[in-house]
């Protein structure tokens, strides 16, 4: 029985430890993605290598690294929505370097919700960086535009 209790609390400190890195990283790191996305990221169709370019090896595995990387990333935001963290901005930014089909679509989807956007924005804003522009769909004021949202 005390090496059971042992072992929960080995995984507690762990789970504790990585929650804290997690964290950290988070407001480290999300920041600074979201200020080196091009200002039109949500309005182009597609900003990604070139298709022929992943039939070579660093193609492949540059491919790889990419998804893997949106798969942490999706992960940590889904488990930020319970614990502290930017969980909805790093979901955002996980699917994003994923790569599924209609992925594109989804992420329009959610960066048109207004709460997810000027959150968006106001990190560009702090890293003085010009806002997104608005996805197509995305109401500004009441109307269907490319603006800002205010």
């Amino acid at each position: 029985m005390f090496q059971l209790d042992g072992t929960i609390r080995t995984i507690l400190q762990i789970v504790t430890a990585l929650s804290l890195l997690t964290f950290l990283g988070s407001l480290i790191a999300i920041p600074v993605l979201i200020a080196r996305m091009p200002q039109d990221y949500f309005i182009q169709e597609k900003y990604a290598k070139r298709k022929k370019d992943w039939y070579s090896i660093t193609g492949l595995l540059y491919l790889f690294m990419k998804n893997a990387a949106g798969i942490i990333l999706l992960f940590s935001g889904i488990v930020m929505l319970i614990l502290p963290g930017q969980g909805i901005i790093c979901i955002l930014i996980g699917l994003s370097l994923i790569s599924f089909p209609g992925k594109h679509s989804l992420i329009q989807r959610i960066v048109r919700r207004p709460s997810v956007f000027k959150a968006l924005n106001w990190i560009r804003t702090k890293e003085k960086r010009p806002p997104f522009l608005v996805p197509e769909g995305g109401e500004s004021n009441g109307d269907l535009s490319r603006k800002y949202f205010d």
